[in-house]
């Protein structure tokens, strides 16, 4: 018998089992595009799947890649370990939670000592959901959710009375047009 090219896929070989002709196991023809950070692309492949659905097992990932799960678990740690998977995190909906005022706040601070303090205390308020130093007018931009405007006053008048806030300014978000994950290549 020969072996069959299926879309890509690797040869397929046909074994005879029982007087039945079956289908071997695909094996699927990886690239080897290298990637930085020193991944390889069944690594892009694992973080793609993940990507779609973090709940998925690695048994699955594993038969949709036609590799050994072991494989799969050694690879997720070694990108755990490389510090390119960061986590499994479920993406929540702030407006059905009440929250659906999205504001940037650019902050100008005054240069000094207090600098890590400044950094501190916007950690401590939990409706920043970033913070960034950033280049061009702004020092700090933050992004940051209120359930009001009322109450994204009252958080504008507490970023504006820490230490080392010299100013700032604030952008509302009047729709979000496009949002999306860090892509894979």
């Amino acid at each position: 018998m020969s072996p069959i090219t299926h879309l890509g896929v690797g040869p397929l070989i046909r074994r005879v089992t029982h007087g039945v002709d079956v289908p071997a196991r695909k094996t699927a023809k990886r690239r080897t595009t290298a990637h930085p950070a020193g991944i390889d692309e069944l690594d892009v492949e694992i973080l793609a799947r993940l990507c779609q659905d973090a709940r998925r097992s690695y048994v699955e990932i594993a038969r949709e890649l036609n590799v050994a799960n072991a494989t799969v678990h050694e690879r997720v740690s070694k990108l755990k370990d490389k510090g390119i998977l960061k986590g499994f995190y479920a993406q929540i909906s702030p407006e059905k939670l009440g929250s659906p005022i999205t504001a940037f706040v650019g902050l100008i601070t005054s240069q000094n000592r207090q600098l890590p303090r400044l950094v501190e205390r916007l950690r401590q308020i939990r409706e920043i959901e970033e913070a960034h130093t950033v280049t061009g007018k702004y020092d700090f931009l933050v992004k940051l959710r209120a359930k009001s405007n009322e109450e994204l006053q009252l958080l504008l008048n507490r970023i504006g009375s820490i230490p080392g806030v010299a100013r700032h300014e604030t952008m509302m978000a009047l729709t979000t047009i496009l949002e999306r994950d860090v892509p894979l290549f």
